[in-house]
């Protein structure tokens, strides 16, 4: 059997009839969007760098511009983390302002864990059995810590500041 080739606009035609994509595509409702994974990437790389000042995000970081830095960083994921978080309330079927109100406190509340967070991850990274851990030689620990550790205090330590209920 030989394989028809399509011209572009074919494959484009193709691609497009509902048939093709009804399995695939969830339609929203008008600025009900879906998290974006690269901007959760984002997040993520924003924070291990406020975690982790030198060991992730800019190199170049001292103690005069570190204020500056996680400030920014901060900041940005700050609007970034509220904006996704509404964008997964919103598309569950919530109101767009309920979303953003409701989003912008859990935020507030994730951000006043961070030093809670980090004190947490430094003393895990010192802590004698990570030390024992044979790590590959183009990974540093705190870049190892930072994989394990940080999924692990947000996701199942119990924290009186994390309150992830959404209701």
């Amino acid at each position: 059997m030989t394989q028809q080739i399509l011209s572009f606009d074919e494959v484009v035609d193709t691609l497009c009839r509902p048939e093709s994509y009804k399995t695939v595509f969830h339609p929203t409702g008008t600025n009900h969007f879906m998290p974006s994974v690269a901007v959760l990437e984002e997040i993520v790389s924003r924070l291990k760098a406020v975690l982790f000042p030198g060991y992730f995000g800019k190199s170049d970081i001292s103690a005069a511009t570190m204020r500056y830095q996680i400030g920014s960083s901060l900041d940005t994921v700050q609007h970034l983390l509220a904006d996704q978080i509404a964008r997964g309330g919103c598309f569950s079927g919530d109101s767009q302002l309920d979303c953003s109100n409701r989003a912008k406190e859990v935020v507030s509340k994730f951000l006043s864990c961070l030093p809670e967070i980090r004190a947490l991850l430094a003393t895990d990274v010192e802590a004698a059995p990570l030390k024992e851990i044979q790590l590959p030689k183009h990974r540093e620990r705190p870049f190892f810590a930072t994989q394990v550790l940080l999924l692990f205090a947000i996701t199942v330590l119990p924290m009186p500041c994390i309150n992830w209920k959404w209701t």
